[in-house]
């Protein structure tokens, strides 16, 4: 008896389909693991931008005796550099012997 070849049986559709399904679960797994890996590293890059401000700010007040009045001398000054595309940079002072309110956000976009 001859077998006609391409021709499979029910066991082997399904097995043809369960290989498929585990590719495709494999997948989305990882593409999951890629954005999560995105996102935290966006994540940790507006912390360490905010950091970086805080530090400066802090060696100023040690250096200085006083807390910066704005950002813009801290990066003039201090040389911290934040990617203001990417970040938006919020430094409220009170008083010159009070830590200002920093605070970096990522823009939508």
């Amino acid at each position: 008896m001859k077998r006609k070849a391409g021709k499979r049986g029910l066991s082997g559709i399904l097995s043809m389909l369960a290989g498929t399904a585990v590719f495709i679960a494999v997948l989305l797994v990882l593409l999951q693991g890629f954005l999560s890996t995105e996102n935290n590293a966006e994540e940790e890059g507006r912390k360490i931008a905010e950091d970086s401000i805080r530090h400066a700010a802090a060696a100023c007040y040690a250096l200085e005796g006083a807390y910066p009045e704005s950002f813009t001398y801290i990066q003039d000054y201090y040389g911290v550099y934040v990617d203001e595309q990417k970040y938006k940079v919020f430094y409220e002072i009170f008083a010159s012997n009070i830590m200002p309110d920093i605070t970096v956000i990522k823009r939508s976009g």
